[in-house]
C-alpha cells in the first residue's frame, strides 16, 4: 500500500507501507487529520482528479507531531520484541515499518508537499 505526496505540479513521493502499518495508521489520528476532496492536479502533463488532503500548515504540524509519537511507539514495540531474543527475520517487519514511518515523516515535513493521498 502507498501513501502519496504531491506538489501542485505532480508527484513528489510515494511511500510504500505494509498492510499492518496501513491498518494501524487507518485506526489512528493519522487518518482523521484533514479531509480528502476530489482535486484536479497535473501528473505527467495530464490533468487527473484524485482524492487528496490539502496539506496546510496546521495539518502539516499536526501530522508531524502525530508521527513523532507514533514512531516512538513503534520503537517501543521493537524494543519489546528485542527482549525475546528474536532472529533478524523476526525484527525485519518492525524495521521496515520504522523505515516507512521515517519516510512518511520526511515527506510530511517537506514544505513543497501540497497534498497527500491516503487511499490503499
Amino acid at each position: 500500500m502507498e501513501i502519496s505526496f504531491y506538489e501542485k505540479g505532480g508527484v513528489i513521493e510515494h511511500v510504500t507501507i505494509s498492510d499492518g502499518l496501513f491498518l494501524r495508521l487507518a485506526k489512528s489520528e493519522f487518518s482523521k487529520v484533514g479531509k480528502s476532496k476530489a482535486r484536479t492536479i497535473s501528473l505527467d502533463g495530464d490533468m487527473v482528479k484524485l482524492p487528496l488532503v490539502s496539506v496546510t500548515k496546521r495539518i502539516r504540524t499536526t501530522l508531524e507531531r502525530f508521527l513523532v509519537c507514533f514512531i516512538a511507539e513503534e520503537v517501543e514495540r521493537l524494543i519489546d520484541r528485542l527482549g525475546t531474543r528474536p532472529t533478524g527475520r523476526d525484527i525485519e517487519p518492525y524495521l521496515k515499518d520504522l523505515q516507512s514511518l521515517i519516510q512518511l515523516s520526511r515527506a510530511v515535513a517537506n514544505v513543497k508537499v501540497s497534498f497527500l493521498q491516503r487511499v490503499p
